[in-house]
């Protein structure tokens, strides 16, 4: 009994390929503002250079397109390049250098140590990371096909996977020696960290049982990595639809994101969907005992509570399971544009609309407690 072999991938590096670089200015300046307080301004920006670039070079530009309204509607924003296989391998990934994409960011921080123990320190960073890849797999195959884009081959510079426009740190520390020669100590820090949900996709699923067969709506041999297009609203009344239901959620499912309102008529562009604003009290206590004061010589007994706001409101303290991607709409159907001459020039799809919730973290949404002892010698 035979097997058939599976077609190979190959994975061709370009002769000219160059390690990525970095080019990073800083520039910060301190205060002081009077009355004990201090702040410190400061500002970071970064270049790519030669950063990694991948390509399925087995899959070309067939003349075909894809449209995502309709033939009748067709124009330029809303319609995609449909690919081809050129060869008999799998795939031909191909890496490459490309020097877009750089980052900045804003930092503003205030503090202030009392003299009775107290010390307050809070930091507010605004910034934005933009690239074409983001290199977040060891494998070519899969830094190429994870890389939600319009055409596949030829991705535009979006925000990056690492993009937290904002983040909040603050702190309130409260430290305090007493007892005989000063043998005892106590630390009550609380702090909070907030920041900017995660940033995510909006690609097509392409249904793999349909009765013409396929695997990906435009025939780049990956199903998943397709960003969608933004409708309007009389696109989507346009849009060929399995019920009128799924036309009717898909349409409020637009009005619900102010990304998706925004820019109606585009395609969408990767990491352009955030989820919620996430935020976290963390609290600890630590009881310090000098055996030697003079060498600083320690136990330290710690109780530390994580997400200490959740402890207190159920509601309260909520993080989001890691979503690189969803998939709003399915593709149920594909029916093939001809020309004049009876040849294929392109496709029109038949879409249901499927709704995603957003689920939480099982661990980095509760309350955790942990105790524990330090010796220092």
């Amino acid at each position: 009994m035979g097997f058939g072999a599976s077609a190979a991938t190959i994975n061709v590096v370009d002769k000219k390929f160059k390690y990525p670089q970095v080019f990073r200015v800083n520039l910060a300046a301190d205060f002081n503002l009077g009355n004990g307080w201090s702040a410190t301004l400061e500002a970071l920006y970064s270049k790519t250079f030669n950063n990694m670039y991948v390509q399925n070079i087995d899959y070309e530009d067939s003349g075909k397109k894809f449209y995502a309204v309709n033939s009748g509607m067709a124009n330029a924003d809303n319609t995609a390049i449909v690919y081809n296989n050129m060869t008999s391998y799998s795939d031909i990934i191909y890496l490459k250098n490309t020097n877009k994409g750089y980052s900045y960011s804003l930092t503003a921080q205030v503090r202030k140590a009392f003299d009775f123990g107290l010390t307050l320190d809070a930091a507010y960073t605004f910034g934005h990371s933009y690239s074409v890849f983001d290199g977040t797999s060891s494998v070519a195959y899969s830094n190429w096909k994870y890389n939600y884009a319009r055409n596949t081959n030829d991705p535009d510079l979006s925000i990056s996977s690492f993009d937290i426009p904002h983040r909040i740190i603050a702190s309130a520390n409260y430290t305090t020696r007493y007892g005989k020669n000063n043998r005892w100590g106590t630390n009550l820090p609380l702090i909070y960290e907030g920041h900017a949900g995660q940033p995510y996709s909006l690609y097509y699923y392409f249904n793999k049982n349909l009765p013409n067969g396929g695997n990906s709506i435009n025939g780049d041999g990956y199903n998943g990595n397709d960003l969608i297009y933004i409708p309007n609203t009389v696109e989507v009344m346009n849009m060929n639809w399995a019920s009128d239901a799924d036309m009717n959620n898909f349409e409020n499912f637009i009005l619900s994101n102010k990304a998706l309102r925004n820019n109606r008529g585009k395609y969408s562009e990767r990491n352009s969907i955030r989820m919620p604003f996430e935020s976290q009290f963390d609290f600890n206590f630590s009881q310090d005992f000098y055996y030697n004061v003079k060498r600083g010589g320690k136990i330290t007994f710690m109780w530390t509570i994580m997400n200490v706001a959740n402890l207190l409101n159920k509601d309260w303290g909520k993080y989001y399971a890691n979503v690189y991607a969803i998939a709003p709409l399915t593709v149920t159907g594909v029916t093939e544009v001809m020309n004049a001459q009876n040849e294929v020039i392109g496709y029109e799809p038949t879409y249901s609309f499927y709704e995603n919730n957003m689920d939480l973290d099982d661990y980095f949404s509760r309350w955790r407690m942990q105790f524990g002892i330090r010796i220092t010698f």
